[in-house]
Formats: structure tokens, sequence, C-alpha cells
């Protein structure tokens, strides 16, 4: 995917997030994986003050996944910001 293609489907998504969540507070839980890290993403970076991402920690999660899906959110969102030209969906 070209840069450019990469920017327009994440300014699309962007855009249907933003409409999408024009709410109070947005929540989004999350298991860690690709797909829900991004989303987690996209709902920060359209509504940074008014969202937060969560994922369930329990014994059966081990720290390093937990750490992982951590980092996974932040580059996403760093990615977002520097506007997508990275972003391997």
């Amino acid at each position: 995917m070209s840069s450019s293609a990469a920017k327009a489907t994440v300014d699309a998504l962007l855009r249907r997030v933003d409409a999408a969540g024009a709410l109070k507070r947005n929540i989004v839980a999350f298991s860690g994986g690709v797909d829900s890290s991004l989303v987690a993403a996209l709902v920060q970076e359209a509504h940074p003050r008014t969202s937060v991402a969560c994922i369930g920690r329990s014994a059966a999660l081990p720290t390093a996944q937990l750490e992982l899906a951590q980092q996974r959110v932040e580059t996403r969102r760093r990615l977002l910001r520097e506007g997508a030209h990275r972003l391997h969906i």
C-alpha cells in the first residue's frame, strides 16, 4: 500500500471513529492483538481527552504480553500522528 493510500485509509477510519465516538467518554476494551490495538489507537487519536483503552489483567496474562499490548497501542498512535506512512494494517 502506498503512503498516500495508507494515509487516506487512516483518515477515513479516523473520520468514522470521530463520528461514532462523539460521546462524553469512550472506552475501548482491547485484547492486545494487532486489530484491537489499532482500534484503541484510532479512538485515542480521535478523542484524546475522552477515551481510554483497557485490557483485562489477571494471573493468566503474563506481564510480557501486557507490556507488548501497551507498546502496540503506543506504536500505532505514534504512527497515526506521523501520517501513517509506515502503518502496516
